[in-house]
């Protein structure tokens, strides 16, 4: 025989069961015969002889309404464990809780963990949420801190954050890894030991909506191992980090779209960076890089960044440059308006940097072709700096206004400079320099 007891009240519950859920802790005993938790056909298959009591006419037709994805209200401070309305759900059940409730929670199945109210997790200096296996969980208007991490999916998890805020832990506020996946829409990662957010080991995150990632130990987003980011209508804000993003090893981090917004901003050291063979396209949107310690945006060590469909980005004001690319890394910008849809010119705007507004050294490349353009102009150092084999294509730009010289060629670097205004440039014996400006190396 199979014993079933009701703790919570189910949303669908009929009349006729609410007085036995509500006194308390109702047992029903069904026939082993009959009944089976997934199965939806006891009505059916219930032999009216073999009732034990009529109560089994009750729990039949709940059972059979169960079947289909319930609401269990839960309240923590009332009720000792959010963890046992978890284990207690269905697949595909919703738990609306309030109160004050004590992690660590473990979730291994389809569900939704909704907060009302105002409702909150501390996660009592353990992993506060821990979603894990192939389960799909969507995290609803939430407040999470004072774990070790706040939430973390793994083992193939896929996680909907809505509105919810993750605070406050010892090591980073969300934590995806192990080919995991996430969407976040709504809510921020804030004042965490380590990271804001960490997508580690082939895992993968989609921002889309309202986001801010501040004032977090180091990252503001780490997307890192081989994972991805793609930004769908995303309105992001990465500001006061250690360093705002890092999309690193071999990661990929996608724009997809003209709605998106990123901001860079404050971050003690870079804003963005594509570092370890890591590559970004930004297929539209708009970035904007303003007041960082050092770089606005770098692109280290084997990096890519292509800049396509009329995407805008502006890096200013930042310590040092608006634009670092080194180590053989490339930035490309381009749009095809036949191929992408977009009619406009993608655009980089550097001004008011501390150092270069675009510096490409060590081999690296920067590539402005088919109605694009670059504005360089009041950064304290060169405009664009091309030093140790390095090598720019430049049309239909302006690099006036600069404090030192706006273009400056060394080490064995190339120029190709066309329709471009350029009011004062430099250039040793080892570097080449052709185009339409009517000058020459050495100069």
């Amino acid at each position: 025989m199979n014993w079933w007891t009701a703790d919570f009240n189910r949303s669908r519950e009929p009349a006729s069961f609410e007085g036995l859920a509500a006194s308390g802790r109702a047992r029903i005993l069904l026939d082993r015969a009959c009944f089976s938790w997934h199965d939806c056909s006891c009505c059916q298959q219930l032999n009216p002889k073999r009732m034990k009591s009529i109560i089994v006419a009750f729990a039949c037709l709940c059972f059979a309404l169960s079947c289909l994805a319930d609401t269990l209200h839960f309240n923590c401070n009332r009720s000792a464990s959010l963890q046992s309305a978890i284990d207690s759900a269905r697949r595909g059940d919703t738990i609306a809780f309030r109160g004050a409730c004590t992690g660590p929670l473990t979730i291994e199945k389809n569900l939704t963990l909704m907060g009302r109210d105002g409702a909150t997790i501390n996660g009592d200096s353990k992993d506060a949420i821990t979603i894990s296996g192939p389960a799909a969980v969507t995290l609803q208007n939430l407040d999470v801190s004072n774990g070790q991490n706040g939430i973390v999916g793994k083992s193939g998890a896929q996680l909907t954050l809505l509105n919810t805020t993750v605070h406050d832990n010892g090591g980073t506020g969300v934590l995806i890894e192990s080919s995991s996946s996430a969407t976040l829409s709504g809510g921020a990662a804030t004042h965490n030991g380590l990271n804001g957010i960490d997508v580690e080991a082939t895992s993968a995150l989609i921002v889309a909506g309202d986001y801010i990632s501040q004032n977090n130990a180091v990252f503001g987003l780490n997307i890192n191992g081989s994972s991805s980011i793609t930004f769908e209508s995303a309105n992001l804000t990465v500001a006061g980090n250690t360093l705002g993003i890092q999309i690193g090893t071999s990661a990929a981090a996608f724009i997809a779209d003209a709605a998106t917004t990123i901001s860079v901003k404050d971050n003690i050291t870079t804003g963005l960076t594509i570092v370890s063979g890591a590559h970004m396209v930004a297929f539209g949107g708009t970035i904007g890089a303003s007041g960082n310690g050092v770089h606005g945006i770098s692109v280290d060590s084997k990096a890519g960044f292509d800049l396509d469909a009329a995407a805008t980005v502006t890096s200013t004001g930042n310590g040092q440059d608006g634009v670092h690319l080194e180590e053989t890394s490339v930035l490309t910008m381009f749009n095809t308006p036949a191929f992408s849809g977009a009619p406009g010119t993608t655009t980089l705007a550097v001004s008011g940097n501390g150092a270069n507004g675009i510096s490409v050294l060590t081999g690296s490349n920067l590539t402005v072709i088919h109605q694009a353009a670059i504005n360089s102009t009041q950064n304290t150092g060169f405009g664009i700096q091309a030093d140790n084999g390095s090598a720019i294509t430049l049309i239909g730009s302006k690099i006036t206004g600069n404090m030192t010289k706006d273009v400056s060629l060394t080490f064995g670097s190339r120029g190709d400079i066309r329709t471009t205004t350029v009011q004062a440039l430099t250039c040793d014996a080892s570097s080449l320099l052709r185009g339409d400006t009517g000058l020459s190396c050495p100069r």
